[in-house]
């Protein structure tokens, strides 16, 4: 597939349809597939990324994704759902001018922003730390 071609699967967007629900991904469950919470309920919904964005982007914890359902077994461990669109922050602030975005999910970005600012922090002084060790280590036998 040509990188245009893949780009515009990546980039189309038309909002969220009938049978499709707006989920955060919270873990990967490996063989392409993701654990995703829709926010409301406390379960979650083991989705399936398709061929055709397996190779395209890489999905992350955080991730905000739209997850069109699939009638399954509730108790297999076969995905429940398969992700439609990867969202990009251009089409959450169109989601948010819209007025299709959910409240609960304002909150779970600003937590999630904060923690990752948080673990930047900590992996910043961290190397800081490192750095001066590395002033004392010096090597004595060498001139």
């Amino acid at each position: 597939m040509s990188r245009k071609r893949q780009q515009k699967q990546v980039d189309e967007f038309e909002g969220i349809g009938e049978g499709q629900i707006l989920c955060i991904v919270r873990s990967p469950a490996g063989a392409n597939s993701f654990e995703c919470s829709d926010g409301v309920s406390s379960e979650s919904i083991l989705a399936e990324l398709p061929a055709r964005f397996r190779k395209t982007l890489w999905i992350r914890r955080g991730s905000f994704v739209i997850v069109e359902t699939l009638e399954s077994n509730e108790n297999s461990g076969k995905p429940r759902g398969e992700i439609v669109v990867v969202l990009q922050p251009n089409q959450i602030k169109e989601l948010k001018k819209g007025g299709q975005w959910p409240a609960q999910f304002d909150t779970n970005l600003a937590k999630t922003v904060d923690a990752e600012k948080d673990s930047f922090e900590e992996e910043k002084h961290s190397s800081e730390d490192e750095e001066e060790d590395e002033e004392y280590l010096s090597n004595p036998n060498r001139r």
